[in-house]
């Protein structure tokens, strides 16, 4: 990672700042802003699995300097609505892109759209959608605004704005097709919409494989996430404290967007308001502050593919053990009666499986995978392929095989 890391600040030093068409070329911007991902992994990496503060601190602050490289000369700032971000057939214009992938009809496109549109779809779970916070910048253990998860219509109301953009306002457990025009169901009841551009889903590049939304690559919403757990974990080490002016340039940029309350530090806990709070689901090991930053950023990049990776860093896999934690495997709250067809029959699915006999919350696998459990800390590396380790053995290398496999 030494070798990673100049690599990036020699090229940091020398790639133009502007080159070509913006958004679709290496520039500065990009560099700094993957620069700031890579020692972000490295530095916690460092300090959660293997207590080396020295290399955390050396990683982290230059994690937290190249995304301030990139807060104060890069240019970005949030032009379009969140939704935007993701499903815009142009993402010329949207100025919190810092990187994209261009696609165009005939030429090159993709099937995501169509994926989250028209075809059966693993739904979001029960966990990540009780993660957002309620509009006055609370927990839903705390807020006196959450209305329940009863109905949808609840699950949404007075949330982080980012829910109703991130999860379809209308639920489709599976069998449910034909009930909604033939939309696709999902396996959790919760169907994805943060994907889908609603003027395109019943035309020909919003189905099957002819889809032609831009996609973002690395965006500015994830450098501001970067630079803020950055500064906190320096705080955690003791290197630089974390201060209230980290979360105002960071966090409370993207709060301002979705007008939610600003996060405040106080001490090691986190506030709204001028007011201490601690969620009753936090994890005793980790602090109100950083469950705080680390739910922001959770709610940020929701199925833009960090999570595992976010676990695996934080040394947080137990967090997937399902018999600890079995939200993870439940979905929507549903009761049957609601689901019969007016000529007889149901809109759900034999295999559909409730927490109840008539109503509950869907149990999206039934399989033995259900029982799914935290055992064995190898599963934080990748086993390396016996053909890989032979290939060095032939010319007389040794490279190990990682701890545990």
């Amino acid at each position: 990672m030494d070798k990673v890391l100049a690599d990036l600040e020699f090229a940091a030093a020398n790639v133009r700042a502007v080159d070509g068409e913006k958004g679709l070329n290496v520039t500065k911007w990009v560099v700094l802003a993957f620069m700031s991902r890579y020692m972000l992994f490295e530095g916690t990496w460092q300090k959660y699995h293997h207590n080396n503060n020295a290399k955390a601190t050396e990683y982290l602050r230059k994690s937290k300097w190249a995304a301030k490289q990139v807060m104060d000369g890069g240019g970005y700032s949030f032009s379009h609505p969140y939704r935007e971000s993701f499903n815009s057939l142009d993402l010329a214009t949207n100025r919190e892109i810092i990187m994209y992938r261009s696609y165009v009809t005939a030429v090159i496109t993709h099937s995501l759209m169509s994926y989250v549109n028209k075809e059966g779809q693993t739904g979001v779970s029960k966990d990540l959608v009780e993660a957002y916070l309620c509009s006055d910048g609370l927990p839903i253990g705390l807020s006196t605004q959450y209305q329940g998860d009863k109905k949808i219509e609840d699950v949404l109301a007075n949330r982080d704005p980012r829910l109703p953009q991130t999860i379809n306002p209308e639920l489709r457990p599976n069998g449910s097709t034909g009930r909604y025009n033939n939309l696709g169901p999902s396996s959790s009841g919760y169907c994805t919409w943060k994907f889908l551009n609603d003027a395109l889903r019943d035309k020909p590049n919003g189905i099957s494989n002819a889809n032609d939304s831009d996609a973002p690559v690395i965006r500015y919403g994830e450098v501001l996430m970067n630079y803020a757990e950055a500064c906190a974990v320096l705080g955690e080490i003791g290197a630089e404290p974390l201060t209230q002016a980290d979360l105002d340039a960071s966090i409370n940029v993207l709060r301002t967007r979705y007008g939610m309350p600003h996060l405040q530090v106080m001490g090691n806990s986190a506030a709204v308001g001028g007011v201490a709070y601690d969620d009753p689901k936090r994890d005793n090991t980790v602090s109100g502050i950083m469950w705080e930053i680390r739910r922001e950023r959770r709610i940020e990049l929701a199925m833009e593919g960090f999570r595992l990776d976010d676990l695996r860093r934080w040394k947080k896999l137990p967090y997937l053990d399902m018999p600890s934690h079995p939200d993870i495997n439940r979905g929507a709250w549903i009761k049957r009666s609601e689901w019969v067809k007016p000529a007889g029959g149901s809109w759900l699915a034999a295999e559909v499986k409730l927490t109840g006999p008539e109503e509950g919350y869907i149990i999206p696998s039934v399989s033995s995978l259900a029982d799914r459990k935290f055992e064995h800390e190898r599963v934080y590396l990748d086993p390396i392929p016996s053909g890989q380790i032979k290939i060095y053995s032939d010319r007389k290398y040794t490279l190990s095989q990682n701890e545990g496999w």
